[in-house]
């Protein structure tokens, strides 16, 4: 990992999970590899996707049809 992203992860987990943003989550999401299992479930509501996210294209179509 970079530097610069090194210390981005450092200052996020520093941080309470309820005070990330998307954006933060995403972050943490992508470098869940990095953490620590400790670390992994202080976070563990960052790695659920929320039940109102949209869909993926690719989840989309990879549903059946509906039949009319």
């Amino acid at each position: 990992m970079d530097h610069e992203s090194q210390k981005q992860l450092e200052h996020l987990l520093a941080q309470t999970p309820g005070s990330l943003s998307e954006h933060d989550r995403t972050f943490l999401r992508a470098r869940e590899s990095y953490l620590t299992p400790e670390q992994r479930e202080r976070f563990a509501e960052c790695f659920v996707m929320a039940k109102d996210e949209p869909v993926q294209a690719s989840e989309e179509a990879s549903k059946p049809a509906k039949k009319k």
